[in-house]
């Protein structure tokens, strides 16, 4: 069985050798990604911060994706990395994108963790203000990384010998699209509803998720340590994400109550930020409500 797995491996993924040279001819000299940290220490370990988003503005994504042939994936985490270049200052840095280590159909049906991560670099092309450059090289990034996610970090570590600090090397950030069914478990006479656990840590400084809802609208879901981030910091990074979301032309142009001259959600006025929460409860974040109907906290 284990030669067979491994010749099946090799058969999906390709050779090892060539895999792990690439990947770290591409991730070596990666600077860390810097932002400001918490000056009130552990009190709070995790923090969440949470904004939704209406659906027009999810229709918007996908337009956007299918307009540039690119998935849903490629264009949010396109908008994540502008949101993380116009937080920190930076352009040239790391974001996890975690992989589901499943490439044999004999796996399809074990219990068990099988996850990696690959580490996108991202590039002038990813950080474009044209929406649609950017995301056609998110895209091509994304197939690029996802190409060799048979290698493990821990090897590209090997490989590379960054220098050593008390921080993730590569990235400190990971970005998630939880597109996964919905729970549902059906009760005659009652109606269930599935209760999602506060995360008592996360396994990166900053961790992103988007989580589509049925009805097309976007929740996007900040979760930073409480240690490692400022609070105000992980606001306004959620802000900036969702103010680049909103404001990406096919979600105006899908936005029935948008007017030429108008401008958009995201770009009219800055949102606001209010800010509640203890130890491993989410921030509150209020948007504008063109961004926002509600005002969401819910588990993470």
């Amino acid at each position: 069985m284990g030669s067979t797995h491994a010749a099946s491996r090799a058969a999906w993924l390709g050779p090892a050798d060539a895999q792990r040279d690439e990947v770290a001819a591409r991730l070596r000299g990666v600077p860390e990604l810097r932002f400001p940290s918490s000056t009130q220490g552990a009190a709070t370990p995790v923090l969440r911060t949470e904004i939704a988003l209406e659906p027009v503005v999810g229709a918007g994504v996908d337009a956007l994706g299918a307009s540039t042939g690119q998935t849903r994936f490629a264009v949010l985490l396109s908008c994540y990395a502008r949101a993380l270049a116009a937080t920190t200052g930076q352009d040239d840095f790391g974001i996890g994108v975690p992989v589901a280590q499943r490439f044999d159909a004999r796996l399809e049906q074990t219990v068990g963790c099988h996850i990696g991560t690959v580490c996108v670099r991202v590039t002038p092309r990813l950080l474009s203000k044209d929406p649609a450059m950017s995301a056609v090289e998110s895209g091509r990034l994304t197939r690029e990384a996802l190409a060799c996610q048979d290698i493990g970090i821990d090897e590209v570590v090997r490989a590379v010998d960054p220098p050593r600090s008390t921080r993730a090397p590569f990235y400190q950030t990971l970005f998630v699209l939880q597109d996964n069914a919905p729970p549902v478990l059906p009760f005659d006479g009652c109606t269930a509803r599935y209760h999602r656990l506060p995360y008592l840590d996360v396994p990166s400084e900053i961790q992103t998720e988007v989580w589509p809802a049925p009805d097309g609208a976007l929740r996007l879901a900040i979760t930073s340590r409480g240690a490692a981030v400022a609070p105000a910091f992980a606001r306004r990074l959620a802000t900036t994400l969702a103010g680049l979301i909103s404001a990406l032309p096919w979600a105006r142009t899908h936005d029935p109550a948008h007017r030429p001259g108008r401008g958009c959600p995201g770009t009219r006025k800055p949102p606001r930020a209010t800010t509640r929460g203890t130890a491993c409860s989410p921030h509150m974040v209020n948007m504008h409500p063109r961004l926002s109907k509600r005002l969401r906290r819910e588990p993470g």
